[in-house]
């Protein structure tokens, strides 16, 4: 808080599920230490929230500003990773936001955009279509088997397209397990499971298999007759739509706003006009957060309370600025937090 000073900072906010399935959401700010001039971004603190609407996320994010004695009117940028809750034009928690501040200018994690993108434009594709319908759908009957529970079979998520990679190869190397628990389900699951695990089985014979074949063999037999000009076009066609969709022109003056930077003929474009510093336009700062968690709190450790978490993630989180922190200080502290603590 010394190094923000009164001066203005950008929100970064995301929120998940911890191992006990209490939903928590984190909060970053992002500032121009005074001190020293650089960007940084600092986790500042977790909180519960009841559920995940927009009202629950500004309430919280509000209340984790006033612990800190931080205004709202001192936000001038917001970023979250696109969810329907966070960016939502009417009920969203950007637009709740900007309701405080008008002047808190929303960015959708860039990372993610580009992302969303590649999933976009692959649902657009037939046989890509099939193909993650079909794992969709062996997922789906697969549920809480203990397949998906101790190999990670997770579910692809679209602002991860590694994800959908992963899901991929988890698939190809526990095939046969995963065709081993289709029978058991087939044969043993309930009156709702059973049709669908005999359907997805039946759909993986060996006429299915040898359709795909075919299908792939004459697939490269036209490109290897026309070429690939056609399918590149189209290809090129689907990226152009997709990212004027998703890099609209607020966002271009952005990035065209960024070359003020540009430490080219010692700054000389520099342009104090547009200082957009303390713009996000990523999330991957406030997303650690909760890959930090699940070593705070995991499965030996999951009752862990709300303030203990909190306090442990800072501190994890932060390290760099808590290493400097000295033992007698720390000895202090603990020493003026009771009398009974006294250290003789």
């Amino acid at each position: 808080m010394d190094d923000l000073g009164e001066d203005y900072f950008a929100i970064l906010a995301d929120e998940s599920s911890d191992v006990s399935q209490k939903e928590q959401l984190a909060l970053c700010l992002r500032y121009v230490d005074k001190k020293s001039g650089r960007v940084v971004e600092r986790f500042i603190g977790l909180m519960h929230v009841a559920d995940t609407t927009a009202l629950s996320l500004r309430s919280a994010i509000l209340a984790l500003l006033a612990e800190h004695s931080l205004s709202p009117s001192k936000i001038r940028g917001q970023g979250y990773d696109g969810a329907s809750n966070m960016k939502g034009e009417i009920h969203g928690l950007k637009t709740l936001i900007m309701e405080d501040t008008p002047s808190a200018y929303y960015i959708h994690c860039f990372a993610h955009q580009l992302q969303l993108t590649l999933v976009a434009i692959s649902k657009r594709n037939d046989e890509c279509i099939w193909l993650f319908d079909a794992i969709a759908n062996l997922l789906n009957v697969i549920g809480v088997s203990w397949l998906n529970q101790e190999l990670g079979l997770k579910r692809p998520g679209d602002t991860r397209w590694s994800s959908h990679y992963k899901t991929l190869l988890n698939v190809m190397d526990l095939f046969s397990a995963i065709v081993n628990v289709l029978v058991i389900i087939g044969k043993n699951g309930s009156s709702d499971d059973k049709p669908k695990a005999q359907g997805v089985l039946r759909d993986q014979d060996i006429i299915n298999a040898m359709r795909l074949v075919n299908l792939t063999k004459d697939q490269l037999q036209k490109m290897r007759n026309v070429g690939w000009e056609i399918q590149l076009n189209k290809v090129i066609d689907l990226l152009l739509q997709e990212l004027d969709n998703r890099f609209d022109e607020v966002n271009m003056e952005l990035i065209r706003c960024m070359a003020c930077f540009n430490p080219k003929d010692n700054f000389s474009s520099f342009d104090k006009e547009k200082l957009i510093l303390i713009l996000p336009v990523a999330t991957a700062s406030v997303e650690r957060v909760f890959s930090g968690m699940t070593f705070v709190k995991n499965k030996l450790r999951n009752r862990r309370g709300d303030q203990s978490l909190n306090d442990c993630l800072v501190t994890f989180i932060e390290k760099d600025i808590f290493l400097q922190v000295s033992d007698d200080a720390v000895v202090k502290r603990f020493e003026e937090m009771k009398t009974r603590r006294k250290i003789n």
